[in-house]
């Protein structure tokens, strides 16, 4: 029996483990990641090698994997058209059919050889499984975080976001807000109609799919696709493996402070709280398949098909993934048009099919939060030092073009803003390394390498030209984040020697990776936190340590060059210079990793006076409500801010009771609807504490519980349809008439639940 026979069980049965320890039932662990497996994974490798064509085994199973969730989508779309989501079935039974039954598709069951005639090694599936099984146990350290209700938690609100439109999704494909019944939810709702098809196809509660199953199989995907990028980058299959542990074990930014939480990309853009960010990274590096195809004119008419279904995917996913794509098209489109002499038509049509999926993703998916606009360095508002320092403490996204702090600042103000810049480009020059790829011999006249690098670098440039609510435009620097670490690892693998390295090579390389862990462990020890007194002081404790590393790189060049490597012998500057990069982000890691791992060991108990607390008498009623109401039913609640108490102003992000009830409500938390966003940037408020747009359906609901009269659940009834009030002591008081005007039908030492009579006739 080989190793691949005895690895890939091992890792499906890891990815079990993973979930049994994070708390989840064994059976429905087993057949939600079953279900994955013959939905998505099986599918999807199916159906890329029939359209794609088949490459090597890394590049079918990483680009299938990830193209498998938008076959899928598709699938679901029809069937909660029709109104019957069984038929979601018949998409993966009638791939695996059609390709068992009929000669010229059961080919693609069996993987090609390399281009070099030879199997994949066992390298390979060794290395790729061990990096999988360590990325999960790093996975678990943040799945033990949040129990499955109704533990008592301070669960993190976007979770429940989440959890509530996947069950809006299972419902309809016209989704309403969950938090406005009747209002169409304009968000970006694609992951979670992935989240909703795999639960209709499993019977798994969703709560159980949102909070911790859907991300194990989704972590494996991430990493397989991005060995398949760095397969496809390189040519050498040791990349895929080692592109994959860059990313998913030690994800590569240079902490050059004790500031770690500066360094956005420590998780690669794979955010457990962010669902549609760890969507958006595995569609991002998925692109990569067809548009090396397309870009380099060795594409056939059904590689437009995978081109088109990522697009669309990516546009339903995050914002951010077609303008970084249109980017890299223009770069590549450039590139080419030179080198070939003629207009690069291929390209031309890839920039006009990704121009027009903008706007229909804007009116049919996305919608608009008005919030967007330019503005320079605005990203830097995001450092609680800037802004005590240049007393700049407007929103996010007002202001004119350039950050308000800097707008006729001296010059210790503008040295302050340069030494933030500098320096957080150096915590991210592991991947921005990548850049280097065009600049290189081979790599001047490949467009896929001017492709790679302009979406590495329109990601980077629009994170600060751009200014959005809450700092958003940080989302098109983690859409490339991974790509950029990826694409560096593909640039190493391609400028070392074919077999193995020469005892010269594996000196300098050695002398390398020593320096960049020593000098990075040092920083890390030596260093104090940022303590923002003066412009002075943080221009020094931002660019001393820079200036550390970049004497300590100098040093180990010189020494790698000249004194290890004869001129005859001398590994290429970029791999070196790549291999200290990627050391040097070792020892941030392996301390973020640890200090992970003691907080899961003894995580801070679950306190009422945290903002986000709730009680496990919250969560059963909710829980209570779900199993007793019919699924479109409509509920008023008293529940929107967090902390509970209700007051004007307050943190209005309470989105637990539509997540947990699986109902929609008269109004819930209010904070990331489409109109409210739009309308306190408009007003330049913050849209957490905004007022609500919708005044009536706040004096109606907060009347039911407190202050309830025939005339108030009349209007409830009439006007929204609502069949139930789901009452909160922790909220605000409840009434005692409530109870002659209603019928009792739950009630707990927090919750009352009450339904609503029958005024007809």
């Amino acid at each position: 029996m080989g190793a691949p026979a005895l690895v890939w069980p091992a890792l499906a049965g890891a990815c079990v483990v993973v979930a049994l320890a994070a708390g989840d039932p064994l059976d429905t662990s087993v057949i939600y990641l079953g279900v994955w497996l013959i939905s998505t994974l099986v599918p999807g490798v199916l159906m890329w090698r029939a359209l794609a064509g088949s490459r090597t085994v890394p590049q079918d199973v990483g680009f299938g994997a990830a193209t498998g969730i938008g076959w899928l989508l598709l699938a679901w779309l029809v069937g909660m058209m029709v109104g019957q989501p069984w038929l979601i079935w018949l998409w993966p039974v009638g791939v695996i059919t059609a390709f068992t039954a009929i000669p010229r598709l059961r080919a693609h069951w069996r993987s090609q050889l390399a281009a070099d005639g030879s199997p994949t090694p066992v390298g390979w599936h060794v290395g790729m499984a061990a990096v999988c099984g360590v990325a999960l146990v790093r996975l678990l350290t943040s799945l033990r975080v949040f129990p499955l209700p109704p533990e008592p938690h301070s669960y993190f609100r976007d979770l429940w976001y989440h959890l509530s439109a996947v069950e809006e999704l299972s419902r309809t494909w016209r989704p309403q807000d969950p938090s406005v019944a009747g209002e169409p939810l304009r968000y970006h709702w694609f992951v979670e109609a992935h989240m909703a098809a795999t639960q209709q196809l499993s019977g798994v509660p969703t709560q159980q799919i949102v909070l911790h199953l859907w991300i194990i199989p989704m972590l494996v995907t991430f990493l397989l696709v991005a060995g398949a990028v760095a397969d496809r980058l390189s040519g050498r299959w040791w990349a895929g493996p080692l592109a994959a542990a860059v990313v998913g074990v030690v994800p590569v930014t240079l902490f050059l402070t004790g500031w770690p939480y500066l360094a956005f990309g420590y998780s690669s853009g794979f955010l457990l709280q962010s669902h549609t960010s760890c969507l958006a990274v595995v569609v991002m590096l998925a692109i990569v398949g067809p548009v090396s195809d397309i870009v380099r004119g060795v594409h056939t008419r059904s590689t437009w098909v995978v081109m088109a279904l990522l697009l669309a995917l990516g546009a339903g996913t995050k914002p951010t993934i077609l303008p970084v794509v249109l980017a890299g098209t223009l770069v590549a489109g450039l590139v080419a048009w030179r080198v070939e002499g003629r207009t690069p038509w291929r390209l031309v049509a890839l920039a006009g099919v990704t121009v027009a999926l903008l706007p229909l993703a804007t009116l049919v998916v996305t919608g608009s939060t008005g919030g967007s606009r330019l503005q320079l360095w605005g990203l830097l508002k995001m450092y609680g030092s800037f802004e005590q320092l240049t007393g700049d403490t407007s929103l996010p996204a007002s202001g004119g073009w350039l950050v308000g702090g800097l707008d006729g600042a001296d010059l210790s103000l503008w040295l302050l803003a340069l030494a933030f810049i500098v320096w957080f480009a150096s915590t991210e020059l592991p991947r921005l390394l990548s850049l280097a790829e065009p600049l290189t011999p081979d790599g001047r006249r490949d467009p896929v390498s001017w492709w790679v690098a302009g979406c590495v670098l329109g990601g980077f440039v629009a994170t600060f030209v751009l200014s959005h609510v809450q700092f958003s435009q940080i989302y098109f620097l983690r859409t490339v984040e991974s790509l950029g670490a990826v694409a560096t690892v593909a640039l190493l693998a391609r400028r070392l020697p074919e077999g193995s390295l020469d005892f010269r090579h594996r000196r300098a390389l050695l002398v390398m990776v020593t320096a960049g862990v020593t000098t990075a462990a040092l920083l890390r020890i030596a260093l104090p936190s940022l303590d923002p007194q003066s412009v002075g002081t943080v221009v020094a404790v931002l660019l001393v340590p820079l200036g550390v590393v970049a004497a300590v790189l100098l040093a180990a060049l010189a020494l790698a060059r000249r004194r290890i490597s004869p001129s005859a012998h001398r590994p290429a500057t970029v791999v070196l210079v790549a291999a200290f990069l990627l050391a040097a982000a070792v020892p941030g890691a392996v301390v973020e990793s640890a200090s992970a791992l003691r907080y899961t060991a003894d995580p801070p108990s679950a306190e009422p006076s945290q903002r986000q607390y709730l009680s496990r008498a919250e969560q059963a009623a909710a829980l209570w409500l779900k199993s007793h109401a019919d699924t479109d039913d409509v509920v008023v609640t008293n529940v929107f801010c967090s902390p509970a108490p209700y007051r004007p102003g307050c943190v209005h992000e309470a989105f637990w009771v539509s997540a947990l009830t699986g109902r929609r409500l008269v109004l819930g938390g209010w904070a990331y609807t489409a109109r409210n966003l739009t309308e306190s940037s408009e007003a330049e408020i913050s849209y957490r504490r905004s007022p609500t747009p919708w005044p009536e359906r706040l004096r109606l609901s907060l009347g039911a519980v407190r202050q309830p009269t025939p005339h108030i659940l009349e209007r409830l009834q009439r006007d929204y349809d609502a069949r139930w009030i789901f009452a909160d002591g922790r909220a605000t008081a409840i009434s005692a008439r409530l109870g002659r005007l209603a019928d009792l039908r739950f009630r707990n030492p927090d919750v009352a639940i009450y339904e609503l009579r029958n005024t007809e006739g």
